[in-house]
């Protein structure tokens, strides 16, 4: 018998699903970002060569596309939401990722390649919205909490597979069977979609969408000192994550050589970020976040420094070891610092909860991108620019969570 605590509003919806089947379809939903990321991240060199695209930093493009596009698309899709319902715009979402991954399928030019990228970057932020706010409209309280954290637990699991079968694509069917499965993978999701689940947002709860309403979010959201501290918090971290997602693959195949390997350590590292995440949940309810973004923020420049000293020590010999010891650290610390960040930057804005999110995505995103984008073409066979971006990162964000803090405590 599953336990749901619908919202205001949304009581009256018909043929709603158990919780177990819509954590494991929203969660699917949701993936859909690693597995149109991660998945194709081993193939790199290969997509690379087979469309002629010069210089190593440059393949990173096939990443950065699909993350420019996810990034702005997310502040269209929720407002958007709001006015025509969840389930048209799932089915719109699913279609341009149905239909990105089609032309990267086929692509025989970097700007076609990229082309279908921008697309699929659409789908998923439309998915990835879409889904947090289905969660808002059919659970309130302790209940929404517990879906959130079921969601993202069976989240984690896709980063951890994805690189793997994209490995085992790659070796058994080419780079293009990669697409190609993404493409299969996102029709069978968004079958059982149409199939099971019912439209969740309930009519009286439908809001106008305009232009001007996006505008009217931003300045109430730039109002709030602590708001924009704590967003300028998150985009340092979140180009942290996005330094070592973009050139992930030349990191551990041209610093350490590890070959085939790639996917496991790469897996480990996202096994490190869904755990933390659980850790966090557990330890944010006797510390509160406060306090666990001060001590993560300051020990995630404690570990950078680690790795920027070891890697002037050890030059070009830098233990895979060691890298990966002080790594799974900032993971841990990225992973407390995400959440707990958000749930902060969120605190003044509950009057516009929607329309927050989608602004503090927005701002924040693009700020990681930048950082991410600028970081990964300064590749230069080592990690001391990830390393000293960490860094840098990690000081803006502490010095940001300071600024915070203070102005909740002199409102």
């Amino acid at each position: 018998m599953t336990t749901k605590a619908p919202s205001q509003g949304s009581s009256s919806l018909p043929n709603r699903l158990g919780d177990r089947e819509f954590a494991l379809l929203a969660a699917l939903m949701m993936a859909l970002i690693a597995v149109g990321i991660d998945m194709m991240l081993p193939a790199l060199p290969e997509i690379s060569s087979d469309l002629g695209i010069t210089g190593t930093n440059n393949q990173q493009m096939i990443i950065t596309a699909l993350m420019a596009s996810f990034i702005v698309g997310q502040i269209i899709f929720g407002p958007w939401s709001d006015n025509v319902g969840r389930k048209p715009l799932v089915i719109l979402g699913s279609g341009f990722f149905i239909i990105g991954g089609l032309i990267c399928a086929t692509a025989d030019t970097l700007p076609v390649m990229l082309a279908g990228r921008l697309v699929q970057g659409l789908g998923v932020a439309a998915l990835r919205i879409l889904v947090l706010s289905m969660i808002r409209d059919l659970y309130e309280g302790a209940a929404m909490a517990r879906m959130i954290s079921l969601v993202l637990s069976l989240f984690v699991l896709m980063p951890c597979l994805a690189p793997m079968i994209g490995q085992i694509t790659l070796q058994t069917s080419g780079w293009r069977m990669i697409f190609f499965l993404q493409v299969i993978a996102s029709a069978l999701i968004l079958a059982w979609f149409c199939l099971r689940q019912p439209e969740t947002l309930a009519q009286q709860n439908k809001r106008p969408f305009s232009l001007k309403g996006l505008v009217v979010g931003m300045r109430e959201t730039w109002k709030h000192t602590e708001t924009l501290s704590y967003t300028l918090a998150i985009g340092m971290v979140t180009g942290v994550y996005y330094s070592y997602l973009f050139s992930a693959q030349q990191m551990f195949h041209d610093v350490f050589h590890v070959g085939n390997k790639f996917v496991l350590y790469f897996a480990m590292l996202a096994f490190m970020y869904g755990l933390a995440n659980q850790v966090n949940a557990r330890l944010v309810m006797r510390f509160g976040p406060k306090k666990l973004v001060r001590i993560a923020s300051t020990v995630m420049i404690v570990a950078s420094l680690a790795m920027l000293f070891s890697s002037e020590f050890y030059g070009t010999e830098l233990p895979l070891t060691l890298f990966m010891a002080i790594m799974l650290v900032v993971f841990a610390c990225n992973s407390f610092l995400f959440g707990n960040l958000n749930s902060l930057a969120m605190q003044p804005l509950g009057h516009m909860a929607g329309m927050a999110v989608s602004v503090i995505n927005l701002l924040s995103g693009v700020v990681a991108w930048m950082i991410g984008t600028y970081v990964g073409h300064l590749f230069n066979n080592t990690v001391i620019p990830f390393a000293i971006a960490a860094i840098i990162c990690g000081t803006v964000s502490w010095a940001a969570i300071r600024r915070g803090g203070r102005q909740v405590a002199t409102a």
